[in-house]
């Protein structure tokens, strides 16, 4: 796939999967700030599962885009974190968009240059 048509659909497939494919109660329930009074009125189970679930969902777009299986858990762990990090107010929102866009790039430079 060229170049620049693997990138726009690693910005669509990141747009999909971060802000369409993300229920609100996944973005609430990922937040080990907010989620824990909703786990003790039993409304949802552990932030961690959560969160794992979102990490899962984008790593998944993201390997089936660049075609390489092993990108996917390596995605769902650097989203899982990046995430954790803004949920818990050590980076803001645009500090975590730029951290899942630097490392799709590398990912995608992976497949241009190493693989």
């Amino acid at each position: 796939m060229e170049g620049l048509k693997l990138l726009w659909f690693l910005a669509v497939g990141h747009v999909l999967s971060d802000f369409f494919l993300q229920t609100e109660f996944m973005a609430h329930a990922k937040n080990p700030e907010c989620a824990e009074a909703e786990v003790e009125r039993g409304h949802c189970g552990p932030w961690w599962l959560w969160m794992g679930a979102h990490g899962m969902l984008n790593g998944v777009v993201t390997a089936w885009i660049l075609g390489v299986w092993w990108f996917g858990p390596l995605e769902a762990l650097h989203h899982a974190l990046t995430d954790w990090a803004k949920c818990t107010g050590k980076i803001g929102f645009w500090q975590d968009q730029m951290s899942h866009g630097v490392f799709k790039l590398f990912l995608a430079y992976l497949v241009f240059y190493v693989l």
